[in-house]
């Protein structure tokens, strides 16, 4: 791969990179933390869990796809 043509693109494309995959992984684990809440029997946090995960998983391909963005435009 050659050298980012744009260092500030590359920067934000690689912070952008590491937040998406910070959300993924806390979505996994709020996931998780539901089915347990729903086992448990307390509806409630079983649903404010799985909202949250899904509101973490929307984002962190929303930022990949930034990142994504950014990657490109360091390249040109």
């Amino acid at each position: 791969m050659n050298a980012p043509a744009h260092p500030a693109f590359f920067a934000t494309a690689e912070a952008l990179f590491s937040l998406s995959q910070t959300q993924r992984r806390l979505a996994h684990e709020i996931r998780r933390e539901a089915l347990k809440w729903e086992a448990n029997g307390n509806y409630q946090k079983f649903a404010s869990c799985m909202l949250e995960g899904r509101r973490l998983w929307r984002d962190a391909k929303w930022h990949l796809g930034r990142a994504r963005m950014n990657m490109e435009r360091a390249m040109k």
